[in-house]
């Protein structure tokens, strides 16, 4: 029995200690199997790491070199390397060689990346080589490389200029308040005399010698001396136009009308004054031929009067000169709406009127109450024509349109032209010769970025936009130059605006046509600087639903990015939506930059800005001209997602940097495009 007992003691000792050996074993062979693993796992995340630290190094550097491919292979590979460079891998950071950048073209629908160093694409491998592993014995691999690729593109592009043909864009060559204006701003430097250079090449393209030219009082061919009178002289009963001596056609009698004595003295003017002051004009200065026009040209300028019998202050009569439209100095601003809150105070001249009393004279000739005369002068005065804006220019120097008045000469005439632009025909008679629209306009060669050109003369700021414009779409033409058959170009066209009335007008439709855009360029010509013509507004919706995606019913491309480049004076005086609409959608999207308050015609421009961005469009509001509102300019940008600093790009204050500002501007929209990963 005892023997029994001490075998079975005996087995359950040999039977414990056999457990035991076996689980150490176990254990051991579980422990390496666990460490084998973690090792792994720790191995395999340090393989992870890598990859994705290389696949970000890869996009950002394709990405990057894809911004700046219209400036060179060699930078878009610097500049890949450099963003390359800014990620690392435990320390270490990504070196890109150029075997690991490859430019081409991309084929999205293929899925095809061909090498060529014209291409529109960034092809990036970056790769880590030889990394040592801690475990790598256990998992029988000592080293590892990693590798990541990514293609970036900048996609094509649907470019529509926005151009401002408003009567401001030819106000810094307006010699009757903008010369003295802008010479001012630049007393004591290089660019004192800026102001006269700019009215001299209008001068020399037009034939009219040295600025400013001679001017001399109307009358001054009969003797009559210079002053307000100077029409009364010449037309009352006994003046000198009723001597024997004159011809008859301009031989005033005492049973004359005035009317008549008007028709009589006017052509004594244009035959015998204008003609020999301003030998060189067109239309010729014959009033057989063009009376209407050139007596226009006389209303603008000539100083209109009460004749009563006695003076106007001793009578106690007078009014307002309803019965001739008499002088009445600056009317209200031609926008026709008051300023926005924080511009007020500044501006506060631009809200009201500042009226002269007319003159009145006592006269003891026959007859005794002409009333006013010239008659039938019209509003078209010199002293109108927002002479100076004084919203743009509220420290303009009008004191040059008062001292214009009663005299021909070249001076006056350029800034008749001026007021009348491109489309309105003085008393609907012809054409003024600076319009292309006038058989008279004449024609010269300039050299530009794109190539020689013909333009008409060189009114400011319109003919640094004309140049600049042809200058941003040479840009385009080099940058897509490379591109072959079947590749997807950039495409621009041209949409101008003015007067809500006449629209904005698509002047060039969407092309790859780049020679052909440039030549619409030279045609740009701002309109006449009366009654409200700055319909910013139109322009933008008018650019929105041109180039929006033609499955979205515009005559834009799909699956292409859209560029919106505005270039005006930001000095809005029109709107096309309705109030409430604007309102409203202000209501909907507020947004800090939106002014309020019922100044519909500035928030309407912002409103289809936010609309173009909200799309994912770039719209760039560029300024251009002395008198640009930047306040304005700036809102717009930063409603578009444009600004840099809160501030949009600004074109040059001084016009003698006009173009080179707004060509190096361009130059940066154009080469400074979205890209998108490819893949």
């Amino acid at each position: 029995m005892k023997l029994s007992i001490s075998i079975e003691s005996a087995n359950k000792r040999r039977s414990y200690s056999d457990r035991r050996g076996a689980t150490i074993v176990f254990t051991a062979i579980f422990l390496v199997v666990m460490f084998a693993m973690a090792a792994f796992a720790i191995e395999v995340g340090t393989m992870m790491v890598a990859r994705a630290k290389m696949q970000g190094a890869a996009d950002a550097a394709a990405l990057a070199g894809a911004s700046v491919l219209s400036q060179g292979v060699d930078e878009a590979r610097a500049l890949a390397k450099e963003y390359a460079g800014y990620h690392d891998f435990f320390g270490t950071s990504v070196e890109l060689a150029d075997s690991d950048i490859e430019i081409g073209f991309y084929d999205e629908p293929t899925n095809v990346f061909e090498a060529n160093p014209d291409g529109n694409a960034v092809q990036v491998v970056a790769r880590i080589d030889n990394v040592g592993l801690v475990f790598g014995s256990l998992i029988g691999q000592s080293t590892f490389e990693r590798r990541a690729s990514a293609v970036a593109i900048a996609p094509a592009r649907d470019i529509v200029f926005v151009v401002d043909l408003s009567g401001s864009m030819n106000d810094d060559s307006e010699p009757a308040w903008a010369t003295k204006t802008v010479n001012a701003m630049f007393d004591g430097t290089e660019f004192e005399d800026v102001g006269n250079d700019l009215v001299q090449h209008l001068y020399d393209d037009l034939g009219y010698g040295d600025y400013p030219g001679e001017l001399k009082y109307i009358g001054h061919t009969l003797g009559v001396a210079e002053g307000v009178d100077a029409y009364n002289q010449m037309t009352k009963d006994h003046g000198p136009l009723s001597l024997s001596s004159i011809p008859a056609t301009y031989r005033i009698s005492a049973s004359d009308s005035e009317a008549t004595r008007k028709r009589k003295c006017y052509s004594w003017i244009i035959d015998n004054e204008i003609a020999t002051v301003m030998p060189s004009v067109k239309p010729d200065a014959n009033s057989g031929t063009n009376y209407a026009y050139w007596s226009q040209y006389l209303n603008y300028i000539i100083r209109s009067q009460y004749v009563h019998t006695t003076p106007w202050e001793s009578s106690g009569g007078g009014g307002s000169g309803s019965g001739g439209g008499g002088e009445t100095g600056p009317e209200p601003p031609a926008t026709g709406f008051h300023l926005p809150k924080q511009h007020a105070i500044e501006n506060s001249g631009f809200q009201f009127a500042r009226y002269r009393r007319p003159t009145a004279i006592a006269v003891e000739d026959t007859p005794v109450d002409r009333g006013w005369i010239p008659p039938s002068i019209g509003s078209y005065r010199i002293y109108r024509f927002n002479n100076p804006n004084t919203y743009a220019f509220p420290s303009g120097d009008d004191s040059t349109r008062w001292r214009l008045r009663n005299k021909v000469g070249y001076q006056s005439y350029v800034q008749f032209m001026l007021d009348f632009g491109r489309e309105d025909k003085p008393a609907n008679t012809q054409f003024v010769p600076i319009s292309l629209n006038s058989p008279d306009c004449p024609l010269h060669l300039e050299s530009t970025d794109g190539g020689d050109f013909w333009f008409p003369p060189r009114t400011q700021p319109m003919h640094s936009c004309r140049r600049a414009l042809i200058s941003a779409i040479n840009v385009v033409k080099t940058r897509n130059a490379a591109f072959g058959s079947g590749q997807e170009r950039d495409k621009v066209s041209i949409i101008t605006f003015d007067k809500l009335s006449s629209g904005a007008i698509t002047v060039q439709p969407l092309t790859e046509d780049y020679d052909a855009a440039m030549l619409v360029c030279t045609n740009l010509q701002a309109s006449i600087d009366e009654g409200r013509t700055t319909a910013t507004e139109l322009g933008l919706s008018s650019a929105y639903e041109y180039i929006k995606p033609a499955r979205e019913g515009g005559s834009g491309r799909n699956n292409v990015n859209k560029v919106v480049v505005m270039l005006t004076d930001g000095l809005p005086n029109d709107f096309a939506s309705e109030a409430d609409a604007i309102s409203d959608y202000m209501t909907e999207n507020p947004h800090d930059d939106f002014y309020g308050g019922g100044y519909d015609w500035l928030d309407a421009p912002l409103m289809q800005t936010k609309i173009m961005s909200r799309k994912g469009w770039q719209v760039y509001p560029v300024g251009i001209g002395f008198g640009t509102d930047y306040d304005f300019m700036d809102r717009m940008s930063r409603m578009g997602a444009t600004a840099v600093g809160g501030e949009s790009l600004r074109g040059s204050g001084n016009p003698a940097l006009y173009e080179q500002r707004l060509r190096e501007l361009f130059r940066d929209i154009i080469q400074d495009p979205q890209v998108n990963l490819a893949r």
